[in-house]
């Protein structure tokens, strides 16, 4: 059996068994994926709203927040999951001579579906208040790949550094609950956050995907992106280069340390 498609079945393997667990024993199984978010979305939307008044003059506010909790538990799910694959599939991986690298891709995979899963969400959202499509669509699947190459290549770093350091999970947690405020998911960036703090959290390939992809489905003046005229083109690349150099530099990470995993797991 040819290297290529044994890593295809080992994946598709370990995507499905991932699925299958999450939401074994439970009544609703599957529904969660959806009812999670949906539960987070509304909570947040009654006391942003109601008590806060975060809305501003956004259009579709309840759009622009049900976005961004999703896209930012892609992001969480993807990372947090990736910390302790190596050592749950300890086991496996002393008895079986696979590809170590899809032990993170699955994780990666797996988090994408459960989005696609609830932008089912965001389309009975956009039907029922009547949002128009517009050309920029087709990019919100850029964004929300960039995203992704982001959460794996951290992914590849967390899940090797535990391997040996057990603590790092501890500290991702905390480092993630900082991360959620300072990312523009609940406010509007801009009227609320200083321009020069505001450009420095738009280098990161987090807040540019969540924002690219507002603005893909709503496009705005208060959603700052790369397709705004007086976007700075330099914002545009940093965040990509960052979520490749990521990416690149987590796999050659993982790569290394790999051969060291049946004996440390």
């Amino acid at each position: 059996m040819k290297k290529a498609n044994y890593s295809m079945i080992i994946l598709k393997e370990f995507v499905k068994t991932d699925f299958k667990l999450r939401y074994q024993g439970s009544v609703l199984g599957y529904l969660w994926s959806v009812l999670k978010p949906l539960a987070m979305f509304c909570i947040l939307y009654i006391i942003l709203v109601n008590f806060m008044r975060v809305k501003g003059d956004i259009p579709y506010y309840g759009l622009y927040l049900l976005l961004g909790i999703i896209l930012w538990n892609m992001f969480a799910e993807i990372t947090s999951s990736s910390i302790g694959a190596v050592v749950a599939k300890g086991d496996l991986i002393r008895k079986v001579n696979f590809p170590k690298t899809v032990i993170i891709v699955s994780s990666t995979l797996s988090a994408m579906i459960n989005v696609i899963i609830n932008l089912s969400i965001v389309a009975v959202f956009m039907i029922f208040l009547g949002v128009p499509l517009t050309w920029y669509l087709p990019t919100f699947f850029l964004f929300m790949l960039e995203m992704a190459a982001f959460a794996m290549g951290i992914g590849f770093f967390l899940s090797a550094i535990y391997v040996k350091y057990r603590d790092i999970n501890h500290i991702w947690d905390v480092i993630m609950q900082a991360a959620f405020y300072f990312t523009p998911i609940l406010y509007p960036l801009y009227q609320y956050v200083p321009a020069s703090i505001a450009t420095i959290m738009l280098a990161s390939p987090v807040t540019q995907s969540i924002q690219g992809a507002r603005y893909a489905l709503v496009p705005h003046d208060h959603v700052i992106t790369a397709f705004n005229t007086s976007y700075p083109l330099l914002l545009t690349i940093v965040p990509a280069l960052v979520s490749v150099a990521t990416l690149v530099l987590g796999y050659r990470y993982y790569i290394k340390k790999s051969a060291f995993f049946a004996e440390n797991v």
